[in-house]
């Protein structure tokens, strides 16, 4: 349409300019350049004008065309990224459905497998076998109980129930509180001794397993951090969840050494001493050289042998 209208003008505007033409000519050679011929110059004139008028409908009709064809242009552009867009939409909604059906098959197969574990089971000897030594904790269903087992697509979550819980009793923890200022000297791998009330004038071999980042608030201004110490012993198997203990964490110690109770040492001038018991029964006063104390007991490193009798000063005084 725009074309049709462009050749409209163009040939309106080439007649109208032969018209001028040829009445121009023929005004200069009948009249030449008499002034007084007012009637043909008023018609030159009026011819001038279509001429003119001709022109800018050729002028607007070009310009028409052209902005119709960038338009077109624009247009055909759009739809082209509109379709591009809309395949790509496409191409992202297949790819997550089929997403979710992977997830969803991968499900069912897990599924499927234990199901034919535990009809292979139930065949052979219709024994389910835990997959390690424990204690039963708890039991869910009896004997003509029917269970099942849900897979929610959207979530991805299996929602099972459980027949029976089992205690691993190979590991035995025991979960202590140490504050904020204790804490740094606690380190994993550290020694420590548990004492029961369930065995009484038993002590067990523990050590520190796992440390606690993550502080706990009991009051407005008490900070403590959670410790766990695990039984290294053997004699284990007779412990139940929830049973009482006290545990002892080791900062040094010192193994096979001579040692005396602290209360039968003196310490004058930065030299430590003892009373004995003399060849003549008295008191002899002994210097001896002093180790590790856990605040009870004292290590004598020299000064002393296996067998002597230390006394207590109290008891000397008496």
């Amino acid at each position: 349409a725009i074309q049709s209208n462009k050749s409209a003008a163009t040939a309106s505007y080439e007649s109208a300019n032969s018209t001028y033409t040829s009445y121009k000519s023929w005004y200069n050679e009948k009249y030449g350049n008499v002034s007084d011929a007012e009637d043909l110059a008023a018609k030159v004139a009026d011819l001038q004008i279509q001429v003119n008028k001709a022109a800018l409908a050729l002028t607007k009709a070009d310009l028409s065309m052209t902005t119709g064809s960038t338009s077109a242009e624009q247009k055909t552009e759009s739809a082209s990224t509109g379709a591009s867009v809309a395949s790509t939409e496409l191409e992202l909604a297949k790819t997550e459905l089929q997403q979710t059906v992977d997830a969803a098959q991968e499900a069912y197969d897990a599924l499927r497998a234990e199901i034919e574990e535990i009809k292979t089971v139930v065949l052979e000897d219709g024994m389910v076998y835990a997959p390690c030594s424990g204690m039963v904790a708890s039991v869910t269903f009896e004997a003509g109980d029917t269970f099942e087992v849900t897979y929610n697509p959207i979530t991805e979550a299996v929602q099972e129930q459980a027949l029976l819980t089992l205690t691993d009793i190979a590991d035995v923890y025991v979960p202590i509180t140490i504050s904020e200022e204790d804490v740094l000297d606690v380190e994993i791998g550290q020694q420590a001794t548990v004492t029961m009330t369930a065995f009484s004038g038993r002590t067990f071999d523990a050590e520190v397993d796992t440390i606690s980042v993550e502080s706990s608030r009991s009051g407005a201004a008490t900070v403590s951090y959670t410790v766990n110490v695990r039984f290294t012993g053997i004699n284990t198997q007779q412990m139940f969840e929830g049973m009482s203990a006290d545990v002892t964490l080791v900062q040094a110690q010192a193994v096979d050494v001579l040692y005396v109770n602290t209360q039968c040492v003196t310490n004058v001038g930065g030299k430590a001493t003892v009373l004995v018991t003399g060849e003549d029964g008295e008191p002899v006063e002994k210097q001896v050289r002093t180790g590790f104390s856990d605040g009870r007991f004292v290590e004598i490193t020299s000064g002393l042998q296996e067998g002597d009798v230390v006394l207590v000063e109290s008891a000397v005084q008496q």
